[in-house]
This record gives C-alpha cells, sequence and structure tokens, in this order.
C-alpha cells in the first residue's frame, strides 16, 4: 500500500484549504453541506488552537498529496463518544488511521496524523485539519442508545429498553461485503465508571456457522465495533 501512495506525484493542492482566515473554512464547510453543531454556551469564544476536544466535535480534514480526487477530497470527522476521530487514508480506500483527539491540542492532533501516515503510507503527507464544529448540545444528547460500527462494515445500531442485541446481530444488521474479517472483530468499550478502555477480539464467523452464541457479547450504550479488511497473503 505503502509503494501505491508513494509512486504517485502530487496532482494538486488545496490551496483554500491551507489558507489562514475564515474565508477559507467558510468555503470548505459550504462545500461539504453539513449543519454546524452547537456550543452548550452559543455565546462562548472557542479557540480551536487550545480547545479540550470533546465527543461531537467535528473537523475538515485532507491530505494535499491524497491520489485521490487529485488531492481535492475533502472529509468531514467527527468526535465519537469514545473521543477518537477515525481518519482515512485516502477519499478512495477503507484504510484509516486513528487518533484519541481529546489528548491533544489541534496542532499535536495534525501532527499525530501526519506521523501515523508517513510510517505506513505516505512519504511526507500534509495534512490539512481544522476545527468546525463544537460538542453537541444536551438536547441532541438524548438520543436513544447506539452502537457504531466502522471500518469495512459501516453503520450505527441503535438499543432498545426491551430487547437483548449481540454483535452477531450488529453484523447481520448491516451488508456484508466479501473482503469484511468477521474472524476478527474488535469490539471497544470504556467502562462508564473508570473511563478506562477495552479491546475484545470476537470471532462472529465461528458464531455464525456453528449456533455458539457463549462468546457473543451483549452490546451496551457507545460500544464501538471494528471490522477490518481480511489479510490476503500472495
Amino acid at each position: 500500500m505503502k509503494s501505491w501512495f508513494k509512486s504517485l506525484p502530487l496532482l494538486c493542492s488545496i490551496s483554500s484549504f491551507a489558507a489562514e482566515g475564515p474565508t477559507s473554512t467558510a468555503d470548505l464547510k459550504r462545500t461539504n453541506a453539513t449543519s454546524k453543531p452547537k456550543e452548550y454556551l452559543s455565546t462562548t469564544a472557542i479557540n480551536a488552537e487550545t480547545r479540550e476536544f470533546k465527543p461531537g466535535d467535528s473537523f475538515i480534514y485532507a491530505i494535499k498529496e491524497d491520489p485521490a480526487k487529485g488531492g481535492g477530497g475533502i472529509h468531514t470527522i467527527k468526535v465519537n463518544d469514545a473521543g477518537e476521530a477515525i481518519f482515512p487514508v485516502s477519499f478512495e480506500t477503507k484504510l484509516y488511521v486513528k487518533v484519541d483527539v481529546t489528548a491533544f491540542t489541534l496542532g499535536e492532533i495534525r501532527k499525530k496524523i501526519k506521523d501515523l501516515l508517513d510510517e505506513e503510507y505516505y512519504n511526507d503527507a500534509t495534512v490539512l485539519l481544522e476545527f468546525v464544529g463544537a460538542n453537541r448540545t444536551p438536547r441532541e444528547l438524548e438520543v436513544a442508545p447506539q452502537v457504531q460500527i466502522y471500518g469495512e462494515m459501516q453503520g450505527t445500531v441503535t438499543l432498545r429498553e426491551d430487547e437483548e442485541k449481540r454483535i452477531s446481530d450488529a453484523i447481520l444488521s448491516l451488508s456484508r461485503t466479501p473482503f469484511a474479517d468477521l474472524r476478527r472483530v474488535r469490539l471497544h468499550r470504556v467502562d462508564p465508571i473508570s473511563g478506562n478502555k477495552e479491546t475484545r477480539i470476537v470471532n462472529v464467523d465461528k458464531i455464525l456457522r456453528e449456533g455458539d452464541r457463549s462468546g457473543d457479547e451483549i452490546l451496551q450504550n457507545g460500544d464501538r465495533i471494528e471490522v477490518r479488511p481480511k489479510t490476503f497473503n500472495f
């Protein structure tokens, strides 16, 4: 993968994204056509460079050297309930790097993304990242418990009070791709009391084939299910 990215020349630059000032940011937000979440206090001034980022915050993001769309592919990235953000490696791939944005300033997040991209995918990536939306209001937080599925399979599963839903149920509720690795599905969970993060690997493929649900994890609000692509050896 790394050699594929590095062999392609830079097709164009996104000068408007990299430019300083409110005009550039406004143009990009119109391009993405997304609604901007509000801060708890709408009158609170926000300094993006010093802000402690929270779940529900959002960014616009691009890689100047991205071979897809001539480097002009712009993503809207939202921080999940665990405080992490998923940044695609390219506009036309499901590969990504993951950053716990609550631990860094905006400049540090840019550097962390660049380090992760350069480690495996690019020679010298130029990361374009801007903060565009503050965390959700209390009213918006009053939603049904949900589980996010990302990676090779993507979607959101709602947890209802009158039913028990397991990880295999969540997988079966989505369209499956032939490249989804269901033998090593990762269940990411944050302990609501201690705040500790835990990752469990579940063989959903075996559960579906054999019908043994002893290892079929019962889902909880805020769980995140990561489905990675299969690894092929040629």
